[in-house]
């Protein structure tokens, strides 16, 4: 057997907030870490998405960070990568778990030979997950928490090295402002995100343009583009399903989903008491819907751009020839131009193309 998946953290209790450390002493490459959290839900009322659970996770040696991204952030990354959300369970219902799953991944595909983690190349390698299970679900008063590692088992590879994924900059949105970000340089960059959720926000309603200047303007790898069209252009047809169990929601109540923008939702009653369902447009992972008397309700939400990640995929995503190329590039600037009615904060995330022989040896 070439690959499995080894155990890092057996389910342990996660009721308490904190960051849990976990050294990564396996010898074997990984092309992908997986953790997963549980929250045991104390009510019927939604308090958010339970990825909210998680709210950073780091892959770090010493001062090195190799990944860290939140928990939105990572499932974004995730489902770029794979063209679908992972495992989850949005559940909003007492003493139910809302379980929130997330995969790093450290190459272009699952198990992946060119890009993985190569744990010899480093000391110290540490996984690193801060949580706190009452900010996702209904307000969850006990959590669970485990975590995996998809390694190279009966197989010896020879990695050129991993995909980095950081996030380089966060602000706070005004209407129809202007930002600039400068951008790293020390690595070819496979992905470009631009994040912004906030209920009842599409995500172009935040980040209405785009602009990426190389060298002051000698070259534009996007230029001025709407985000909705960089959506369409980038990424067609590209959308998700996901099934969402709510309960007593007699009275008007805000539910959270993953998708953010042209969405659909679908809701059937569970019981016979459910004779009528309401729910408006779905924007900004989050809707508000009503049920004719208190009973179980599912919802089937089919939409894009989870979470309000915009990417930007620079090149053949499966050619590392073909990525966004450092060889002379000495500046590279993002610029972002808000929506009129922006409201919130955005971020901006970086897959970077790490190869081993640029990392001092640690």
């Amino acid at each position: 057997m070439k690959h499995r998946i080894e155990t890092l953290l057996e389910e342990e209790d996660a009721t308490v907030p904190t960051t849990k450390s976990i050294a990564l002493q396996i010898k074997r490459c990984i092309s992908r870490i997986t953790v997963q959290m549980k929250g045991l839900n104390s009510t019927h009322i939604p308090t958010a998405h339970p990825a909210r659970m998680v709210s950073k996770i780091e892959v770090v040696d010493g001062s090195y960070v190799l990944y860290s991204l939140s928990g939105i952030e990572v499932q974004a990354q995730d489902y770029y990568d794979e063209g679908k959300m992972p495992t989850e369970a949005l559940m909003y219902i007492n003493d139910v778990y809302a379980i929130a799953t997330y995969n790093l991944n450290f190459g272009r595909f699952l198990w992946d030979e060119e890009r993985a983690l190569d744990p010899s190349k480093f000391s110290n390698l540490q996984l690193k997950i801060t949580h706190n299970k009452a900010l996702g679900g209904s307000l969850p008063d006990g959590g669970k928490l485990s975590a995996f590692a998809y390694v190279f088992d009966n197989e010896t590879i020879h990695p050129a090295g991993y995909l980095r994924h950081v996030e380089v900059y966060d602000w706070t949105l005004a209407p129809s402002a202007w930002q600039g970000i400068d951008l790293p340089v020390d690595h070819p960059i496979r992905r470009l995100t631009v994040q912004s959720l906030h209920p009842g926000k599409q995500a172009w309603e935040n980040v209405n343009r785009i602009t990426i200047n190389q060298n002051g303007g000698e070259a534009k790898a996007v230029d001025n583009m709407r985000t909705s069209d960089i959506i369409k252009l980038y990424y067609p047809g590209l959308e998700d399903s996901e099934k969402i169990n709510v309960y007593d929601i007699d009275a008007e109540t805000t539910i959270y989903c993953t998708m953010t923008q042209w969405n659909s939702v679908v809701g059937n009653g569970l019981n016979a008491n459910e004779v009528t369902l309401f729910s408006d447009e779905s924007y900004g992972g989050a809707f508000d819907a009503t049920a004719g008397a208190a009973g179980a309700v599912q919802f089937i939400a089919l939409g894009q751009v989870p979470h309000g990640a915009i990417a930007i995929p620079f090149g053949d995503q499966t050619d590392i020839s073909d990525w966004y190329l450092m060889d002379g590039v000495e500046h590279l600037r993002l610029e972002v131009t808000a929506g009129a009615a922006a409201v919130g904060t955005a971020q901006v995330i970086v897959q970077q193309d790490c190869l081993y022989s640029t990392i001092p040896r640690r």
